[in-house]
């Protein structure tokens, strides 16, 4: 096995540290990739430690969600059960993990600077029930299997965003399942 520790912390510049190796009584120094836990605007972070309501943690639509690190665990569900708004947020998504826009009119607003991605591995991306909405704007959304899942008579706007390496960027059921899903796509880079 190959052990080692880092001599120059530093910040997560670029995500790339310097590291010590030790293997079989050897040492060398190495560059590795390191993936930032928490590159914060502000040290607020919530671990969605199981399948769990964002109502669980914020229970009024009308105050948008600013600064805030989620970091959901492998596998565990984030719903979005109420009208939430996310300004400069970060979603850390563990393997598999997911968010769910759940009720009738129920939206998910990513706004100004959101940035969601998976760590180590893929997760499935946002699930938009039906008569859910999904607006994105000037945000980033990465390493999903289906960045954003729309079902039938759900909602989307995104605009100004990016959708990187994601398996499907957008997905909606082929033209003859599809029944009420609308919405635009607008500067935005797949």
């Amino acid at each position: 096995p190959v052990t080692g520790i880092f001599i120059d912390e530093g910040e997560c510049v670029d995500l790339i540290n310097i590291a010590e190796i030790d293997h079989t009584g050897q040492s060398a120094t190495a560059c590795v990739d390191v993936a930032c836990e928490f590159p914060l605007p502000d040290p607020r972070v919530i671990d969605i430690l199981d399948d769990e309501n964002i109502s669980l943690y914020f229970n009024n639509p009308n105050i948008p969600i600013a600064n805030y690190t989620f970091h959901a665990y492998d596998g565990k569900t984030l719903t979005i059960d109420i009208s939430s708004e996310f300004q400069n947020c970060l979603f850390i998504m563990g393997s598999g993990a997911s968010i769910v826009v759940q009720g009738q009119q129920t939206t998910l607003n990513l706004n100004t600077n959101t940035r969601l991605y998976s760590c180590p591995r893929m997760w499935q991306g946002i699930r938009v029930t039906s008569g859910a909405n999904i607006l994105m704007n000037n945000s980033t959304l990465k390493d999903a299997d289906k960045g954003i899942f729309l079902e039938d008579n759900s909602h989307f706007e995104i605009a100004n965003s990016f959708f990187y390496d994601c398996v499907v960027g957008v997905y909606s059921p082929p033209l003859g399942f599809m029944s009420g899903i609308w919405g635009t796509i607008t500067g935005t880079t797949f």
